[in-house]
C-alpha cells in the first residue's frame, strides 16, 4: 500500500476504533468535477461500502475535491469514483488511499491493523475492475444471467454436488445458450479480460473479498454480484469435471466446454477465494504459513512488506508479528519466517519457500529467510509443488528425513540473523552440469532445449556400464530417475478423468526404465514435456543443474550452487538442502536438492 492521493493537509486524528468515511457527492453530469467530504465514525456505526481496487503505478494526475481541497488521485481510482457516483444521492465509501492519512506512519499502522474489520463490516465490497468495453459488458451480462436460476439449482452448482443432465439444461437456458451463444467470442474475450485484471494478482484483494459480507464486481458501468460469478465458476468446474467430451452432447454444452477451457483461471481463482472464505466462516484455524503457500506464489504488492501484512488479518492462529510500517522489509520478512518456523511443529516446512530465486533475492536478507516479494516470479517453481501447496504433494512423495516426528524447535541467534537447526551432512558437490534454461513457449523449442540439457548432463555420468549407482540400480537408471524427479510420467490421463489424482512415484521394475531404445527414451522425454499439473516436470527442470557428489550421488540443484557446496538433510525436511560453508562454522542456504 503506497501513496495514491496527494496529501490532504488537514487530517484530524482518529480515536481508537474509528475510521474515516468518504461521502461521494451526486451529480447527473458525468463530466462534472468529483466532490467528496470526509467524516469519522466508529466501525459499524454507519453503513458504508468498501472499495477494493488496484492503486496502479501511474502518477496522481486527476483532481478531485475533498472537503473543498483539491486532491490528486491516480487514474484507476478516478475512473472508479466517476462510475460509482450516483445521480441523486451521496454514496458513502471507504477508500483506503483517501480515508487513511498515508503520510502518518502511526495512523497507517493503526488503520491497516483493523482493515479486516473494515471490510467485514461493510454492507458491500465493490470490486473495481477498471473501465469496460463491449467485451466486458457482454461477459458481465452473461454472469448476471445466472440470476435467473432458481435457488435450489444455484445452490447445487456452488456446492459442487453435481447436476443431473436435465438440470443442466435449465442452466444453459438461463445463460442464453440453448442453441449456442451468438456473441460467444465477445463473452469469452470479456471473461478473459476480467480475469486478466491486476486485481486478481494483488495481495490486499484477498482479504478484501474473503471477509466481505457481499461483493459486487464493477467494470465500467456494468456490474454483477460475486455470488453469480461463483455460480459460473462452479458450473464451469462441473462441466469440466464430468468430462462432457463424449458424442451426442447438445451444441450448447459444446459451446460451454470451449468457454470453460478458455477461462479456466476463472474457476481456479474464484473457488480458491471462496474456499478460504468458507473456512474462516466455519471458524477453522488458519496459520500464516498456510496462507503464504496459497497466496504468495501467485500475488504481489507494490510495498514488499504488504506481502506479509496483507495476510495477517486472515490469520486465526495469530502470528507473533504485527503490522508496523516503521520496520524494514528485512525485519518484516525475518519476523514472518521466524513465526512460521516456530508455529510448525512437524518440521521446517517453511524452508521450502526458499525456491529458485537465490540469484534474484535481496542479499540483505538472512539466507534462511525467503524473499517473499518475488515468490510470484516464474523463476520460483518449487521442486514438488509448482505452487500447489506443500501439504498436498510433498509429504506423500518425498521425505528426506524419513518421517521424523519429534522435530526439535529451531533456535534463533544474534537478533534473529542466524537460524540453528539439527541436520545431517551427506556429501559435497563435485561435478556440476550447465544450468537448464527456462523453456520457451513453443513446442519445438521446448523439445530442443530439453534434448540439449539431457545430453549435456549425461556427460557427467561415469561411463562404466557395469558399475552400480551408490544407492543401488544402474547408473543409467539413477540418471533418468533423477532428471524426471522419480515420477511416473507415461500415464497422462490426468485431465481426461482423474482431476483429483496426485503425483505418483515411479515404481521399481517399470518397463522402459532405464530406456534401452531410442523409442523408450523418446517416451520419457515426451512424458517430461506433457506432464500436467501438479507435475510440471518441465518447469521444475528450468534453472536447475545436474550434479554428482564426491562419493557418487546424483542430484538436481539450484542454478546458484557451486562445486564444494554441501548436501545436508535437515530434521523434518522433505528435501535435502544445498548449503555453502561460510565463516564461524556457519552456512548459507542455497536451495533444495
Amino acid at each position: 500500500m503506497d501513496q495514491s492521493a496527494s496529501i490532504i493537509q488537514h487530517y484530524r486524528a482518529l480515536p481508537d476504533g474509528h475510521i474515516r468515511l468518504l461521502s461521494l457527492q451526486p451529480s447527473a453530469d458525468g463530466d462534472a468535477q468529483i466532490e467528496c467530504t470526509l467524516s469519522s465514525a466508529r466501525i459499524e456505526e454507519r453503513p458504508y461500502e468498501a472499495l477494493s481496487y488496484v492503486w496502479g503505478q501511474e502518477d496522481p494526475i486527476h483532481a478531485i475535491l475533498v472537503d473543498g481541497e483539491q486532491v490528486l488521485v491516480r487514474p484507476n481510482l478516478y475512473g472508479a469514483l466517476k462510475e460509482l457516483r450516483l445521480t441523486d444521492q451521496p454514496r458513502t465509501l471507504w477508500v483506503d488511499s483517501i480515508c487513511i492519512n498515508q503520510s502518518d506512519v502511526d495512523e497507517r499502522n493503526r488503520q491497516v491493523r483493523q482493515m479486516d474489520r473494515v471490510y467485514s463490516s461493510a454492507v458491500q465490497v465493490v470490486v473495481w475492475l477498471g473501465r469496460g468495453d463491449g467485451d466486458t459488458d457482454a461477459a458481465i451480462d452473461f454472469v448476471r444471467g445466472l440470476a435467473e436460476l432458481d435457488a435450489e439449482t444455484a445452490d447445487r452448482i456452488v456446492s459442487n454436488k453435481g447436476l443431473p443432465w436435465e438440470d443442466r439444461e435449465r442452466v444453459f437456458r438461463a445463460l442464453g445458450m440453448r442453441h449456442g451463444l451468438s456473441n460467444h467470442d465477445r463473452v469469452v474475450g470479456g471473461l478473459v479480460k476480467l480475469m486478466s485484471h491486476a486485481w486478481w494478482k494483488r495481495m490486499w484483494t484477498v482479504q478484501e473479498i474473503v471477509l466481505s459480507r457481499s461483493a459486487d464486481l464493477r467494470c465500467g458501468s456494468k456490474s454483477a454480484s460475486w455470488s453469480h460469478l461463483s455460480q459460473l465458476a462452479a458450473f464451469a468446474f462441473e462441466v469440466a469435471r464430468h468430462s462432457t467430451l463424449g458424442f451426442g452432447r447438445p451444441m450448447d454444452e459444446a459451446v460451454f466446454d470451449e468457454m470453460t477451457g478458455e477461462v479456466s483461471k476463472l474457476y481456479v481463482a474464484v473457488s480458491g477465494l471462496n474456499r478460504l472464505s468458507y473456512k474462516l466462516a466455519d471458524g477453522a484455524d488458519t496459520s500464516l504459513e498456510q496462507l503464504a503457500w496459497s497466496q504468495l506464489l501467485t500475488r504481489q504488492a507494490t510495498d514488499p512488506r504488504d506481502m506479509i501484512f496483507a495476510l495477517l488479518g486472515l490469520v486465526t492462529q495469530r502470528a507473533r508479528i504485527e503490522i508496523d510500517y516503521g520496520k524494514s522489509k528485512e525485519q518484516v520478512y525475518t519476523s514472518a519466517m521466524k513465526a512460521m518456523l516456530q508455529e510448525n511443529r512437524e518440521g521446517p516446512w517453511p524452508l521450502h519457500f526458499l525456491q529458485e530465486c537465490y540469484l534474484e533475492r535481496d542479499p540483505a536478507l538472512p539466507s534462511w529467510v525467503p524473499d517473499f516479494g518475488i515468490l510470484h516470479s516464474f523463476k520460483t517453481t518449487t521442486l514438488a509443488t509448482s505452487g500447489v501447496g506443500a501439504v498436498l504433494t510433498l509429504a506423500p512423495l518425498y521425505n528426506a528425513s524419513l518421517g521424523e516426528s519429534d522435530c526439535i524447535p529451531p533456535v534463533f541467534l544474534e537478533d534473529d540473523a542466524v537460524l540453528e537447526m539439527q541436520g545431517v551432512w551427506v556429501d559435497q558437490a563435485e561435478h556440476l552440469g550447465p544450468v537448464c534454461p527456462r523453456f520457451p513457449a513453443d513446442w519445438e523449442g521446448r523439445q530442443a532445449q530439453l534434448r540439449v540439457a539431457i545430453d549435456q548432463w549425461r556427460e557427467l555420468v561415469p561411463k562404466k556400464q557395469q558399475e552400480e549407482y551408490i544407492a543401488g540400480a544402474s547408473l543409467d537408471e539413477a540418471f533418468w530417475r533423477t532428471v524426471t524427479f522419480d515420477l511416473l510420467l507415461t500415464d497422462r490421463d490426468y485431465l481426461a478423468g482423474h482431476p483429483d489424482r496426485r503425483d505418483t512415484r515411479l515404481p521399481k521394475g517399470t518397463p522402459g526404465m532405464p530406456p534401452t531404445t531410442a523409442e523408450q527414451e523418446a517416451e520419457i522425454l515426451e512424458g517430461v514435456l506433457d506432464a500436467p499439473l501438479p507435475k510440471t516436470v518441465l518447469e521444475k527442470l528450468g534453472e536447475r543443474r545436474f550434479f554428482v557428489t564426491r562419493v557418487g550421488y546424483f542430484g538436481l540443484g539450484p542454478a546458484a550452487m557451486r562445486a564444494g557446496d554441501v548436501v545436508c538433510v535437515l530434521r523434518g525436511g522433505f528435501f535435502p538442502f544445498i548449503i555453502r560453508p561460510a565463516s564461524n562454522n556457519r552456512y548459507l542456504i542455497i536451495g533444495e536438492w
